[in-house]
C-alpha cells in the first residue's frame, strides 16, 4: 500500500490532467518524452526554479514516474530556458502552495479532511484562501475524546509530483518534519488556537466539473485518538476560536524560506506536546520546550552570526582556532556546531524577548509564578535544565509539575506552580522554588512566544 495516499491520487490526477492536455495539444507530449524530442532529461541533482514551475498558473502538463518526466509549464518553448535558471530550494507544502494561489495560480484539485479535537469549537467556516474551515457544528461542550469537530478543504495550486521530483536521490531531511501538507496545516491552527488538533484521512475529493465532490475512504491514515480523561485536565481545553490569530497565517507566503520551515517544525513539536498532555505530561514538557527551542536556533542564527557566537560563549577555543588558521578556521567550525553553542542562554534569550504578558486571569498571589524579569530567567534556567535531563539522562520532569493544577472554587484561574516548602512524589522530593511552573502555565508561554516570534519574522 502506499505510503503518501495524499501524494498518489494528487499523482492520479496530474497524470489524467496530462493525457488531456496532450490530446488537445500534441506538443505537450514533449514533457512526458523529452528524450524523443532531442532534450536531455534533467538529471535528478540539476538546480531547478521549481517555484516558478510548480507555480506556472496553467499546470497543463504533469508527469508520470515511467515516463521520465521532470516539469510541468504553459509553453515548451521556454521550458529549456527555464532549466538552466532555475533554483533548488523550496519551503514546506503549504508554504509552496500559498505562495502559488497568492500569485494567482490555477487549482488543480480540492480535497477534504476531518480535523479532531477535544475543545468546544465555535464559529461560522472560514476561508484562508488556500484552504477552508467548515463548523459541523459537532457539539457545544468541550468532551473527554477526540471527535472530528472541524472540516478542513484544501485547494492544491500546485503539482506535487513535481514538487516531489524535485528532492535529491540521496538523504535528504531539509523539509522533513513528519507529516504531510494537512498535518502542517492542523499544527499551524493548534498554535494560533491553542486548541489540540490533529488531522485525519482524505474524506472527500472534488473532480473538474463535480463541485459538490464525492466521498472517498481510501486513505489508509488511522484518525488521530486521544486516551478518554477523566477529572481533571493538566491542560485544559480551550474554546475552540479557529480563527484566532487568522492574520498570521495569511502572512505564511511572505515570509522567508527558512522562516516558514522553522515555524511549522515548531508548530509540529507544539501540536504533538498539547496532543498528549493528560497521558504523557512528561513528553509534552519536552515536546514544549523543543519547539521554542526550534525557534530560538533559527532567531539566534539570523539575529547572531555563528563565529560571533562562538566568540561569546567559547571565546579560547575561538582564539586558538584563529592562532592555528586564521577567520576562515574559526568560520568553519563556528557553523558546525552553530546549533549547540550556548543553547541554555539561547532558550532564555529567545523566550524573555517574545514573552507575553502575565496571563489576564490568575490565581491568589501566593499560587502564581514570579513573572519578573530576574525570576523568570531563573525559572527558564531551570526548566531548560529539566528537559536537558530528561532527555540525555532519562530523568523525567518533576512530577508535580506533571499534575493537573490545584484550583479552588472562586479563584479566576487554578494556580500557576506547585505550591509548598517541601514537596514528595514518586521517590523524589522537591524544594517549591525548584518547581516554578505547572504545565498549563509553560504551555501559555511557549505558545505565546511563539505566536509574537511568528509576528516578528512575518512583516
Amino acid at each position: 500500500m502506499l505510503e503518501n495516499t495524499f501524494d498518489h491520487h494528487i499523482r492520479r490526477t496530474t497524470r489524467r490532467r496530462s493525457r488531456q492536455a496532450a490530446v488537445t495539444n500534441p506538443g505537450l507530449k514533449f514533457f512526458a518524452h523529452p528524450e524523443r524530442h532531442g532534450v536531455t532529461p534533467l538529471a535528478n541533482d540539476a538546480p531547478r526554479d521549481a517555484r516558478s514551475v510548480l507555480a506556472s498558473g496553467a499546470p497543463q502538463a504533469c508527469g508520470a514516474p515511467e515516463g521520465g518526466l521532470r516539469l510541468i509549464g504553459s509553453a515548451v518553448s521556454r521550458t529549456r530556458e527555464k532549466i538552466l535558471h532555475m533554483e533548488s530550494v523550496l519551503g514546506p507544502p503549504v508554504y509552496e502552495n500559498w505562495k502559488a494561489h497568492a500569485n494567482g495560480a490555477s487549482k488543480i484539485a480540492s480535497f477534504e479532511y476531518p480535523l479532531f479535537t477535544d475543545s468546544r469549537v465555535v464559529g461560522a467556516d472560514a476561508d484562508f484562501g488556500p484552504f477552508m474551515l467548515l463548523n459541523p457544528q459537532a457539539g457545544n461542550e468541550p468532551t473527554e475524546f477526540s471527535r472530528s469537530a472541524l472540516v478542513l478543504r484544501y485547494h492544491l495550486f500546485i503539482n506535487m509530483m513535481m514538487y516531489y521530483e524535485r528532492l535529491s536521490e540521496k538523504t535528504d531531511v531539509s523539509l522533513y518534519h513528519g507529516g504531510q501538507v494537512t498535518d502542517e496545516i492542523a499544527a499551524l491552527l493548534s498554535l494560533t488556537s491553542g486548541m489540540r488538533l490533529k488531522a485525519g484521512g482524505e474524506s472527500r475529493r472534488f473532480d473538474e466539473g463535480d463541485p459538490a465532490g464525492r466521498p472517498v475512504a481510501w486513505d489508509p491514515r488511522k484518525n488521530p485518538e486521544l486516551f478518554s480523561i477523566h477529572g481533571d485536565r493538566v491542560i485544559n481545553p480551550v474554546v475552540g476560536v479557529f480563527v484566532a490569530n487568522r492574520e498570521l497565517l495569511y502572512r505564511i507566503p511572505h515570509m522567508s524560506v527558512d522562516d516558514a520551515l522553522t515555524l511549522i517544525r515548531a508548530a509540529r513539536l507544539y501540536q504533538d506536546a498539547i496532543w498528549i498532555a493528560e497521558s504523557e505530561p512528561n513528553l509534552s514538557w519536552v515536546m514544549l520546550v523543543s519547539a521554542v527551542e526550534t525557534a530560538a536556533i533559527r532567531w539566534r542564527a539570523a539575529k547572531e552570526p555563528a563565529e560571533q557566537r562562538l566568540e561569546a560563549d567559547r571565546p579560547e577555543l575561538a582564539q586558538r582556532l584563529r592562532d592555528l588558521g586564521g577567520d576562515d578556521a574559526v568560520r568553519f567550525v563556528a557553523e558546525a556546531i552553530a546549533e549547540s553553542l550556548g543553547s541554555t542562554r539561547k532558550f532564555i534569550d529567545f523566550t524573555l524577548e517574545f514573552l507575553p504578558d502575565a496571563p489576564p486571569k490568575r490565581p491568589l498571589e501566593g499560587s502564581q509564578s514570579d513573572w519578573t524579569p530576574a525570576a523568570l530567567k531563573k525559572s527558564l534556567s531551570i526548566i531548560y535544565g529539566y528537559r536537558s535531563l530528561a532527555l540525555h539522562a532519562g530523568r523525567p520532569f518533576p512530577a508535580p509539575m506533571c499534575r493537573a493544577p490545584f484550583s479552588e472554587a472562586g479563584w479566576d484561574a487554578p494556580a500557576e506552580r506547585p505550591v509548598g516548602d517541601i514537596i514528595r512524589s514518586m521517590g523524589g522530593t522537591w524544594r517549591s522554588k525548584d518547581l516554578p511552573f505547572y504545565l498549563h502555565m509553560f504551555n501559555y508561554i511557549a505558545r505565546w512566544s511563539l505566536l509574537n516570534w511568528w509576528k516578528s519574522v512575518a512583516g
